[in-house]
């Protein structure tokens, strides 16, 4: 194992400044970077954030299309976890883009130490409303959700609601389902049986909707992982994934400098979303701060 060596995950679509400075704050001796980028981003350039990483390792894995509520952010989370895996560390995190840490990278990387064995994995409830998601995962959806395409769309729906009139549901391979973020920081342990178990996750999850939010909380909750998850997971709050993520002002709400507060005694490790062409200011606080925390180490 990469003893005592962290992996972040990447997914980003856009907004090159922003990521850049994210790999910045993540630049530490005890990380390495694992970047997707969209392959419709044509703006993206791998050099300019090479030259900005001198301390982690940086690796660039394959680029795909990847689309909201579709299989394929599951697909490319899978894709990171058996890149990173080949070496491994004691811990994954899945960050998208336009997320930064909130506090410096020793600091983050000493919290999850002490941790030991905590699976930082957020739950909706303890209680899934199952029957208003069934339809997302017991169905098979084959055409990706939100595509403006009226035909597409058409055909997406009559395909469905003949699944439902015959009841030609798929094969379940779990006894119950779990909803939550997508975002989470894992151990190698349980990273290890995730990717054991692909082939189920990819047979149930392939045509479902928005799976990415479903396939990990249900996962973990049928396996004997489910004792070390963070002792809030299933209380809805940030503590549980230690992402500072807003629901209630926007989907999420993009934090300004209006926030820089709340930013700053916020006991999670990372917050999302942040925005360049929003409010760039919050951004170069963020980093003012956490080279502040560096220099104070």
């Amino acid at each position: 194992m990469s003893e005592n060596r962290h992996a972040y995950l990447i997914v980003a679509h856009n907004q090159l400044k922003l990521l850049i400075n994210l790999c910045v704050l993540l630049d530490d001796e005890h990380n390495d970077i694992y970047i997707h980028a969209d392959s419709r981003w044509d703006e993206f350039d791998e050099n300019k954030i090479q030259r900005k990483v001198s301390k982690s390792h940086i690796f660039f894995i394959k680029r795909e299309k990847v689309y909201w509520g579709d299989f394929s952010l599951i697909h490319v989370t899978l894709q990171l976890l058996k890149e990173a895996n080949k070496k491994p560390y004691s811990y994954y995190h899945l960050l998208s883009g336009v997320d930064m840490p909130i506090k410096n990278a020793n600091y983050i990387y000493n919290y999850f130490e002490q941790q030991n064995k905590i699976e930082y994995i957020q739950f909706e409830s303890s209680k899934f409303n199952e029957e208003k998601y069934f339809d997302r995962y017991m169905y098979r959806h084959y055409f990706r959700p939100g595509r403006r395409n009226k035909v597409f769309k058409n055909i997406s729906v009559f395909l469905y609601l003949i699944q439902k009139k015959l009841k030609f549901r798929k094969k379940n391979y779990f006894d119950k389902f779990y909803k939550g973020s997508n975002w989470f920081s894992i151990t190698n342990s349980f990273v290890n049986y995730v990717l054991k178990n692909e082939k189920i996750i990819i047979k149930q999850f392939k045509h479902a909707l928005c799976g990415d939010e479903i396939f990990l909380q249900t996962l973990i909750m049928e396996s004997p992982y489910k004792k070390n998850l963070v002792k809030t997971a299933f209380n809805n709050e940030p503590s549980s994934n230690l992402r500072e993520i807003d629901w209630r002002r926007g989907n999420p709400y993009v934090w300004t400098i209006k926030d820089k507060e709340k930013i700053k005694n916020s006991k999670c490790m990372f917050a999302r979303k942040f925005d360049t062409e929003i409010d760039d200011e919050i951004i170069n606080y963020v980093l003012n701060e956490c080279r502040e925390m560096n220099a104070e180490k």
